[in-house]
């Protein structure tokens, strides 16, 4: 998870704040050779962690704009009826 993290930080930095992506890289390389050094990883799960980010930053405005497709049809199916959720509390569950 810390090359994972450090990954997307350093895209994220990239595309919105390059001021701040410049002095971030010296100092999140120190963190992958840390997450090794400090035994806290073998260096194959650094390879994983940064590989793992770069496919959630490849797929996840796929994902996100699926999810919000299905949340407009939900709305919608809501809006028309032709959907009904019958939510149950917690109350009313353990009640006799």
């Amino acid at each position: 998870p810390h090359c994972a993290a450090g990954t997307v930080m350093l895209a994220m930095l990239y595309r919105y704040n390059r001021k701040l992506f410049y002095p971030a890289v010296p100092v999140l390389i120190s963190l992958y050779v840390a997450t090794v050094y400090g035994r806290y990883h073998y260096t194959a799960d650094g390879i994983a962690g940064i590989l793992a980010a770069v496919f959630v930053l490849k797929f996840s405005p796929k994902f996100a704009t699926g999810v919000r497709d299905v949340i407009e049809l939900l709305k919608r199916l809501l809006a028309s009826g032709q959907l009904r959720i019958r939510l149950q509390t917690r109350e009313k569950r353990y009640q006799s």
